[in-house]
């Protein structure tokens, strides 16, 4: 395996990311609110771009200040945009909390309509009471 080339730095965390999202996506649907739907969109965005390689000119080394360089400051960049983004997505959470189904209950008969077993009388005189 000392031939293959490794991945960028970050890109198997954005990748296994990315994975997660696409296999519960409707977990990640992006919230009704504008704001907070296109606060969504960035921070997806900033993950998916750490999914790319990295075609900078190596200038970084991530692990060790006398390592040889193996990654770009850019890369650096998309990789802070891509943890804070995390935070962000954690905050739209937080502000619209969990997805929970609207309850439908049954039609209730008003007051003065007729009652629904039949018997002619308005509801509050039969079934109401």
């Amino acid at each position: 395996m000392a031939d293959d080339p490794l991945p960028s730095f970050g890109q198997v965390w954005a990748l296994g990311f990315m994975f997660v999202v696409e296999a519960w996506q409707d977990e990640w649907v992006p919230p009704r609110e504008k704001k907070a739907a296109r606060w969504h969109d960035v921070a997806m965005q900033a993950i998916v771009a750490l999914t790319e390689d990295d075609e900078g000119e190596p200038e970084l080394s991530p692990f060790d200040d006398d390592g040889p360089p193996s990654m770009s400051a850019d890369r650096l960049n998309a990789f802070a945009d891509a943890v804070w983004s995390v935070y962000d997505l954690r905050e739209i959470w937080r502000g619209i909390g969990p997805r929970v189904e609207t309850v439908r209950r049954a039609d209730v008969p008003g007051r003065n309509d007729p009652c629904y077993c039949g018997s002619g009388k308005k509801y509050k005189k039969c079934h109401g009471q």
